[in-house]
């Protein structure tokens, strides 16, 4: 018996090299996409450790004395002690989250692959960095709680950041805002509340897809 030969049509050479190039067209753009997140992540991590130089190596006499001329107050300079007085006075010790949520955002960046780079909706990291945002607030808050101890406080003296654990943020968002609203207990209670929201936002419990 002769088998019956199915024909099958095949697409044009033509339309194959086209297809090709589409999909190599494709792949360069993920690629491509995927080393500007590394280089974003290489910048976020460079940004992580000026940031925590700069807290570490903090002279609050440069700034109490006002001698913006001193070079070497800190490792990097006027700028770096400028920036870090900054940072204490509206984070307080919560400034070192700073260089946390940078070093997790550069991780973050280092980690993608070219599946998870084809598209990554806007949306997806507004709410990452929205989250990160909420923890900061939340952060400052119980630092400024952690302030009521005589052992933070002899600490804060020790480093003159002045009498806000929490910086000023901290100081309006818990003991201004949520302790005088809702006493000690509520306020811990809400601020817990806040964290459980903000963690998965900042984080999330799967890779960031589109």
């Amino acid at each position: 018996m002769k088998r019956n030969k199915i024909n099958r049509k095949h697409p044009p050479i033509k339309a194959r090299w086209h297809e090709c190039f589409q999909t190599l067209e494709v792949k360069i753009q993920t690629y491509r996409e995927r080393i500007l997140w590394k280089l974003f992540g290489a910048v976020l991590f460079t940004l992580s450790a000026l940031s925590a130089v700069s807290l570490v190596s903090y002279d609050w006499w440069a700034v109490e004395s006002n001698l913006p001329s001193v070079t070497n107050c800190n490792f990097l300079g006027v700028v770096g002690n400028a920036f870090a007085h900054g940072c204490y006075l509206l984070f307080g010790y919560a400034a070192w989250y700073i260089p946390f949520a940078l070093l997790i955002g550069a991780f973050k960046a280092f980690a993608l692959g070219p599946a998870e780079v084809e598209e990554i909706p806007n949306r997806r990291i507004a709410l990452r960095i929205g989250g990160f945002f909420l923890i900061a607030l939340v952060v400052t808050g119980f630092f400024q709680l952690a302030g009521k101890k005589d052992w933070v406080r002899n600490l804060m003296a020790g480093a003159h950041i002045g009498n806000n654990a929490g910086g000023q943020i901290g100081y309006r968002f818990m003991t201004y805002g949520l302790e005088k609203c809702m006493g000690i207990f509520g306020a811990i209670f809400i601020g817990l509340g806040l964290l459980t929201v903000g963690v998965p936002m900042a984080f999330g419990f799967q890779t960031v897809r589109g």
